[in-house]
């Protein structure tokens, strides 16, 4: 199983992907651990400030379905779109693997210190569920 950056995964209407220190930084959180599912770790997400929307099952030019597309509006209008990867743990690591790589996509022109900032929110958030789990 690879955690490969797909770097010409491109997505319909949208500039990426980009791998920020930030996206890495929210891939190496244990996602999987302490029986968090994609639909927990969506519900994690969703409280971030610039929620917008979320999709299911999109796919990006590789041919790969992402399950979990997260987008957020910033207060600039631009946007941004967190593709997640399928998440889950055959090996029973008590860790996590993945498909791949978490990706970043933009619309509009988006800071880098804003996207670092809602994807620190989301770590956030997400540590704060695995917390209470």
């Amino acid at each position: 199983m690879s955690i490969k950056k797909m770097t010409e995964a491109k997505l319909d209407g949208w500039e990426g992907p980009f791998f920020p220190k930030s996206l890495t930084a929210l891939h190496e959180t244990p996602l999987t651990s302490c029986g968090i599912t994609t639909v927990e770790f969506f519900e994690a997400c969703e409280s971030a400030e610039g929620f917008t929307e979320a999709n299911e099952n999109l796919s990006t030019s590789d041919g790969y379905v992402w399950p979990l597309q997260l987008v957020f509006t910033l207060a600039s209008g631009s946007a941004l779109c967190v593709l997640v990867p399928d998440l889950n743990d055959e090996r029973e690591e008590g860790g996590y693997s993945t498909d791949r790589h978490l990706a970043l996509y933009f619309k509009g022109s988006v800071p880098s210190v804003a996207a670092d900032e809602v994807l620190d929110e989301l770590v956030g958030n997400y540590n704060s569920l695995r917390a209470a789990a």
